[in-house]
């Protein structure tokens, strides 16, 4: 606000006429119990225009609203050591020490969000960017660079990609995945429908409305978990198109494009929306992407 009284603008950016809000923030649990606000509109009509709220005059206007308490996953573990000692006088005793690990996902969540910001807040500056404190290397890309493309798979192997500075303001996530490859429907040249799973169930294990669909139902929670964090990058942990990789001769050139919608079907139409639209993968190939041996 011109003011001086504007809150937590560095949520959007600072003062600057295209905020850019974070999607989920961080909040004094006296305020949210869950600890956890998420992104309602933001208010802005661009221009020389400002927006008039309770008085005063702002850039824009963010509404954030809490997110409910979910319930809390706890995994506990214990580990037990028994050790046994005898002595010349057939006397035995038994030595037991145990230890409890607990680990609490959502509480865990609320303190890593709060160190974060603790550790961002005095390296930011007011109007967005960084400060030399920072230290962000001046020839870090925001984006990977990829390498060029290989004559043969193994070409890669070893080879490091460069480093990666995401500028942005926390918090930052990655989605890890592996073993989604779906196979195509239908018969012919021309696939139709969606990708299938490569089961080897039993019938008598196999659950319809979850087996067969199990790709597109992964996808869904991805989409659903990207309203509230999403995701800087995907790592995809290879064993994308089953049973033998892409349908092309073995030994054909990796640099070479193959039509066979493979692509396009198991994976550029399955993984989409908001929050995952144009978000970079990076992969490495499993046994099935070599030809499944």
């Amino acid at each position: 606000g011109p003011g001086l009284d504007d809150q937590n603008s560095h949520w959007c950016g600072g003062l600057t006429r295209e905020p850019k809000c974070k999607e989920t923030v961080a909040v004094n649990r006296s305020v949210c119990e869950s600890g956890v606000a998420s992104l309602n509109f933001t208010s802005l009509s661009g221009g020389s225009a400002r927006v008039d709220l309770s008085g005063c005059t702002f850039e824009y206007f963010a509404d954030y609203v809490c997110l409910a308490p979910t319930s809390t996953t706890t995994t506990t573990r214990t580990t037990t050591t028994t050790s046994t000692k005898t002595t010349s006088l057939t006397t035995t005793w038994t030595e037991t020490t145990t230890s409890t690990l607990k680990t609490t996902t959502v509480v865990r969540e609320v303190q890593m969000l709060e160190s974060m910001f603790e550790l961002e807040l005095p390296l930011a500056l007011p109007g967005g960017g960084w400060r030399d404190e920072a230290k962000f290397p001046e020839a870090c890309s925001t984006k990977w660079v990829l390498p060029a493309a290989p004559k043969l798979a193994t070409d890669l192997n070893g080879v490091r990609l460069s480093d990666v500075c995401i500028r942005a303001m926390g918090p930052h996530y990655a989605y890890v995945i592996g073993d989604w490859g779906g196979m195509l429907s239908g018969e012919g040249p021309s696939p139709k429908g969606p990708p299938k799973p490569a089961s080897q169930r039993a019938d008598a294990d196999f659950v319809h409305g979850v087996d067969d669909c199990a790709q597109q139902r992964v996808a869904a929670q991805m989409r659903e978990r990207a309203k509230t964090r999403m995701p800087d990058y995907i790592l995809t942990a290879g064993d994308h198109f089953y049973w033998d990789g892409l349908n092309m001769h073995c030994g054909t050139l990796a640099n070479t494009v193959v039509p066979s919608e493979q692509f396009e079907k198991a994976f550029e139409e399955v993984y989409t929306g908001y929050g995952i639209d144009g978000k970079p993968w990076l992969g490495v190939l499993g046994n099935h992407d070599y030809g499944g041996h």
